[in-house]
Order: C-alpha cells, then sequence, then structure tokens
C-alpha cells in the first residue's frame, strides 16, 4: 500500500511544472498533517500555532480550519437482555489564527481543539405484561446509552523573534481538558387502561381501545431519562513551547534550516498527560517549488521519526493561483501516512489533508487561509 502511495505521489511531482515562483502556504495545521507532523525546521509558515514557534511568519494571515478523525461505526453482538448494539466515535477538531510580522517579529494568537467522542447504546428487550383483572396494558424499553468524553482546547500566544539568520520563538499555551463519561438510561414507559366494555380477547378490540386511553397530548410523562455520570472533571492549566531555527545558504539564499523544539516544557498535570517532548530536525528547500524535512522527537516514552515533502506552484496568467501536494511518513508506535493538496485562489487558500491510522478508517482535515 506504501508504494502504491509512492508512485502516486511520484506522479504528481511530474505533473506539476518547476516554476520558480513562491506559492502561498495555506492553514498551517492542516499543511502540517498532511506533511507528517513534520514541523521542526519547517520553513517559511503562514503561522505557529502547531508548528515551530519561531518560524518565519510569510504575510498577514487569518486563518479557521476544521477535522473530523476516529469516525467509526460498529453493529455488536448483542448482549443477553439486548435487542441490539453499536457503537461510534467520531473526533472533532475546530481551530483558527491570526497571525503577521511586525519587521524582525513574529506574533501568532489563536485557538486548537480536538473533542474526542466514544458512544455505545444499546437496545434493551422491550417488557410488556397486560393486567385483566385492571384492564391495563404496561410496557417499558430502555435505551442504554454508555459515553466517554474527552474535550481538550487551548488558547495560544507566541511571538518571535529573527537574530541574524537564526530565529527564536517562545508559546504560551492556555490548555484545558474536560473527561465526563457515564452512563444515560432513557426509557419510554407506557401505561394505559381501558373501560370495561371492551372485550380483552378479541385483539380487534383490545389494540385500539390501549392506544386510545394514551395521553398522546402529554407525551413526556412516559418518558425517563437519569444520566448517571461517573466522571465529571475539568482541569486549566498554562505550559510553554520554546523553539530555535537557524538557516544556511548552500544552492541559495537560505535554503537549508536547522531547526529544535521543546514542547510542554512545563509539562503541567492534565486529565490525559501531555509529556515533554524535545525534538531536533532539518529541511532543505533546493528550489522555490519544493520542500522536504525530517524531524526526530524524543519524549518520555520513546523516540519519533516524522518525514515530509511538499511541492508546489503559482501562476499569474487569466488570474492568481497556485497548487500544491504533499506528502509525509509519521512513526510512533504505528507508521501513519498521509497526504495533502492545496488550492490558492488570490489570496484565498483551500487545504486538505488525510491520514490513515490502523486504529481507525482515517483522518480527514480541512483549513481555508486568507491572507492580506
Amino acid at each position: 500500500m506504501q508504494k502504491k502511495w509512492g508512485w502516486w505521489f511520484l506522479g504528481v511531482l511530474a505533473f506539476l511544472p518547476a516554476s520558480q515562483a513562491d506559492w502561498v502556504k495555506g492553514n498551517e495545521t492542516v499543511r502540517l498533517v498532511g506533511l507528517g507532523n513534520t514541523r521542526v525546521a519547517t520553513s517559511h509558515q503562514s503561522g505557529s500555532l502547531v508548528g515551530n514557534p519561531a518560524a518565519a511568519i510569510n504575510g498577514n494571515n487569518l486563518s479557521f480550519q476544521w477535522g473530523l478523525a476516529n469516525l467509526d461505526y460498529q453493529s455488536m453482538i448483542p448482549q443477553v437482555g439486548f435487542h441490539a448494539q453499536n457503537r461510534a466515535s467520531l473526533d472533532f477538531l475546530p481551530g483558527f489564527y491570526y497571525a503577521r510580522p511586525f519587521g524582525r517579529y513574529n506574533l501568532h494568537i489563536g485557538f486548537i481543539g480536538q473533542f474526542k467522542n466514544k458512544t455505545q447504546i444499546g437496545m434493551e428487550h422491550t417488557r410488556s405484561e397486560y393486567i385483566i383483572n385492571e384492564q391495563r396494558f404496561l410496557a417499558k424499553a430502555n435505551l442504554v446509552s454508555t459515553y466517554d468524553l474527552l474535550w481538550q482546547s487551548a488558547w495560544l500566544f507566541g511571538l518571535s523573534c529573527q537574530i541574524g539568520t537564526s530565529h527564536l520563538g517562545l508559546r504560551i499555551k492556555a490548555s484545558t481538558q474536560r473527561a465526563k463519561a457515564g452512563q444515560i438510561l432513557s426509557s419510554l414507559n407506557l401505561d394505559a387502561q381501558h373501560g370495561s366494555d371492551v372485550n380483552v380477547n378479541d385483539p380487534r378490540a383490545l389494540i385500539p381501545a390501549v392506544i386510545d386511553s394514551l395521553d398522546f397530548a402529554n407525551p413526556s410523562q412516559y418518558l425517563e431519562r437519569l444520566d448517571d455520570s461517573r466522571i465529571n472533571q475539568k482541569i486549566t492549566k498554562y505550559d510553554l513551547d520554546f523553539g530555535y531555527q537557524s538557516y544556511f545558504s548552500f544552492r541559495k539564499v537560505d535554503d537549508f534550516c536547522v531547526g529544535i523544539m521543546v514542547e510542554n516544557m512545563l509539562q503541567r498535570r492534565l486529565i490525559q498527560q501531555s509529556f515533554t517532548q524535545f525534538g531536533v530536525g532539518v529541511s532543505y528547500q533546493p528550489n522555490n517549488w519544493m520542500l522536504g524535512g525530517i524531524d526526530i522527537f524524543r519524549s518520555a516514552q520513546r523516540f519519533n521519526f516524522n518525514f515530509g515533502l511538499e511541492v508546489g506552484t503559482s501562476w499569474k496568467k487569466g488570474f492568481n493561483g497556485g497548487l500544491a501536494v504533499r506528502f509525509g511518513i509519521q512513526h510512533h508506535r504505528e507508521t501513519t501516512p498521509s497526504l495533502g493538496i492545496q488550492i490558492a485562489l488570490g489570496g484565498s487558500t483551500w487545504n486538505y489533508a488525510w491520514q490513515r491510522k490502523t486504529t481507525s478508517i482515517g483522518q480527514h482535515f480541512l483549513g481555508s487561509a486568507i491572507r492580506f
């Protein structure tokens, strides 16, 4: 499968013209997903919300993005007492940022979130009875929903400064995590009592009499809902990211970049722990239409490896436009390939990225950016 993706990407490389015009970079979050999350030495960014906080920002950018990940739906074998059971999961990833340069300084501010939702829904067998002496019909149906939610969000503010051919940057993060887990029991309890003149041995008379005895004008009286929450916790902590980038010239000016990143420097304790990560990376841009980069990260668990390649072109004939394609590989416990594409029209860009994991169907990201 990876060889197939490789041949597809080489075909796109051959199709793109080798224009010597720098194309407009789009939404940085979606861009880095397509690059396999290669971010330590990725240069000429539109924003530094999730990349290296020291990276130089190209132009004034206002950007929005959203993503869907871990979309999964499974029909399960019902347990004893259940008619049907299903399991579903869906992650939603919203975000936005504003970034711009001020002389030697670069500023970015934004919001990024990841809302993880997992649920299991089961319909129990309906229980019903008819009490002849009371001319009364009783029925009960239960819908059991088990949920496990983890909502993560962060407000970020970053500032970087250029010193010669080097850049230093710092990013402040106000991260919030909220976890909710429990079970919701939704019950439908029907209670109908008809008159004594109904022949209970004749279903053609009994069933309409039971239906007519129900009060449909006030259906809420038959519904019950019980939320048994076993976890309901919210934590907000502040953390810091540090970044460094230095540019060197080989074939052309500033075509080689070396970077260092330290993420989650304070390693604040949240519901889901964010470990400190130290990363080093290099990127090479031999011309204006190609960029490649490699990162190596070390966390409390193991080494992580990221690789990304980006090619693109732009034109001004007819209208101002641009096109870029991306390919990346991220290795962290498993190998995760990714693909991305970008289309630019004037000062606006649209980015799409797809990431494949063995534990899910796939992750889809869509982002837009406006440059002014």
